[in-house]
């Protein structure tokens, strides 16, 4: 049967997670960098990346006009040729939800034009740009 992903047991120590066997078998170079992104519900992920920094941007935006809001910003991502790493978005509050998008950060200019034009969007509380090095 084909396999779709591997999986192991490991610890945590000192802040490092073993990878055991999936290094080898991923072909993961000693020194590759990785994001690796923690949820409040205890879940990791851990992506391989090509490159060694990260643009975080973090989005706070209220429920009235939520839909048209949502679709401009994945309109405002793609019409920049922005390179999406990884994406999530929860509505943990009655009134507003948060999306986080994790981006290549060699577009630094496009990167900040995107942040400043969301910025300008109906119903956008606040908007946080954070990059990440390895």
């Amino acid at each position: 049967m084909k396999e779709l992903t591997e999986g192991i047991l490991s610890t945590v120590t000192e802040g490092k997670v073993a990878l055991k066997t999936l290094q080898k078998s991923m072909k993961i170079k000693n020194g590759a960098p990785v994001l690796v992104i923690g949820t409040k519900s205890n879940f990791l992920r851990v992506i391989l990346l090509s490159h060694d920094e990260v643009a975080h941007v973090r989005v706070s935006l209220g429920l009235t006009g939520f839909k048209e809001t949502a679709r401009s910003l994945l309109s405002g991502i793609k019409s920049r040729g922005l390179q999406l790493i990884h994406s999530t978005g929860f509505c943990p509050m009655r009134d507003s939800c948060v999306w986080e998008g994790y981006f290549v950060a060699d577009q630094k200019d496009k990167i900040q034009d995107l942040c400043k034009w969301v910025r300008r969007l109906p119903g956008i509380a606040e908007v946080t740009l954070k990059y990440l090095t390895a």
